[in-house]
């Protein structure tokens, strides 16, 4: 799925990436294990992926991944042993009898060159379903040269927007994904501008309770999928960190034991939204 694959996965990857290239650590910390997990409600685990740690003033800018070590999550008071997918240090549950649902426990276990790694997460509640002030949200296009050459309109039209809520009566944090899923994707805007690629559309974690959709947030027109992601503090406090500067930062944020990175859970709710001419 776009989503994990992209969506956060890499974003997450980059954070973690930064934060501990800027930070200066000690010799015996240079063979610690970067952990990136993430656990879908409702879904699989395949996105479980380890990397050594950057040296800091070091020749490497890409953290080599780890294909050899040992990793498990425990739930229910039963161990999953996880495969390696491939050599970019990604791992997976090749079975469905691993179950991530809200408001349940899981504990992830790494064993790598002797090192003994865990970290604890509990999956959020499902995000109530969102409301949408309408399904539809129409772009009009305004061509500067259609304008100067055939007498067209020479107007900027107002924008449309669509307003997306959720309940949030504690003040806790989500974050808003739109993603188009039309099997084959017309562009709003030519290639030429360089707008497109693997445009997808996400927010920062954010304790409010609803988001106002423009043309500005998208690059396709069809159908695409709006996303209300519930997310835990640890989540919260990684991408926080990221904005710090990392002078005032004497160690990374992490919720790993004997390593650094994340390991938590998100959980979701989704609407639609149509995208047209």
């Amino acid at each position: 799925m776009m989503i994990k694959d992209i969506l956060l996965k890499l974003p997450l990857f980059a954070l973690i990436v930064l934060i501990i290239s800027c930070n200066k650590q000690t010799p015996n910390q240079s063979d610690k294990v970067v952990v990136e997990a993430l656990l879908f409600a409702g879904e699989t685990v395949d996105d479980v992926n380890l990397t050594k740690l950057l040296a800091y003033g070091g020749e490497d800018t890409i953290p080599k991944p780890i294909n050899d070590a040992e990793v498990s999550i425990t739930w229910n008071n039963k161990t999953f042993e996880l495969t390696n997918s491939s050599d970019t240090g990604s791992y997976h549950y090749p079975f469905a009898d691993l179950k991530i649902e809200e408001g349940e426990l899981y504990q992830l276990n790494v064993n790598h060159a002797g090192f003994e790694i865990s970290s604890f997460t509990i999956c959020p509640p499902k995000p109530s379903l969102p409301t949408i002030t309408k399904d539809t949200l129409k772009i009009e296009l305004f061509s500067i040269l259609d304008s100067l050459f055939t007498g067209g309109n020479t107007e900027i039209p107002d924008p449309d927007s669509v307003v997306v809520e959720w309940a949030n009566p504690n003040n806790e944090y989500y974050f808003v994904v739109a993603e188009n899923v039309e099997q084959v994707k017309e562009n709003i805007y030519p290639e030429f501008l360089g707008l497109i690629g693997d445009f997808f559309f996400q927010t920062s974690p954010t304790q409010a309770s609803r988001y106002v959709f423009t043309d500005l947030d998208f690059r396709h027109f069809g159908r695409h999928e709006i996303r209300i992601y519930k997310v835990n503090q640890e989540y919260v406090d990684l991408y926080q960190s990221y904005e710090q500067d990392s002078r005032t930062q004497a160690e990374p944020i992490t919720n790993v034991f004997n390593g650094l990175g994340i390991f938590t859970a998100v959980n979701y709710s989704t609407v639609d939204l149509f995208v047209t001419k």
